[in-house]
């Protein structure tokens, strides 16, 4: 009995250590496409727009070797949890993580975790 105890603690504590090491995958703005739809990533792009709304913080992140451009929104809560506000402007080099979905026929990161906000620098440093 305690043989089956010990397998399963060691059993239980490598799929924790596994689900530790998954993650989005990481695309280049450029990449993200349709296909992606539903689907967890993460980006790297210069912020070429802020919106601060009623509804939360929206950005046009750039990716100023292919011109290519997205769009990221993070709910108002999830804005007012990240730590860093006055550093997202642009210019500033930020990386995303959130579901890639449509919204109003644009393809848009939502990003649910403060922690999938992180301002990287400014461009060019």
């Amino acid at each position: 009995m305690a043989l089956v105890t010990a397998l399963s603690i060691i059993s239980l504590t490598a799929l924790y250590l596994y689900s530790l090491s998954i993650g989005p995958a990481a695309f280049a703005i450029g990449d993200l496409n349709e296909g992606f739809v539903g689907q967890w990533v993460e980006t790297v792009g210069e912020v070429k727009e802020v919106r601060l709304t009623s509804s939360g913080l929206w950005l046009l992140l750039v990716d100023p070797l292919d011109y290519a451009e997205i769009a990221a929104f993070a709910r108002l809560d999830v804005y007012e949890g990240f730590q860093n506000k006055e550093a997202i402007d642009p210019g500033a080099e930020v990386m995303v993580r959130g579901e890639l979905q449509t919204y109003r026929g644009d393809l848009e990161i939502l990003i649910t975790s403060a922690a999938d906000l992180r301002v990287l620098g400014e461009v060019g440093q």
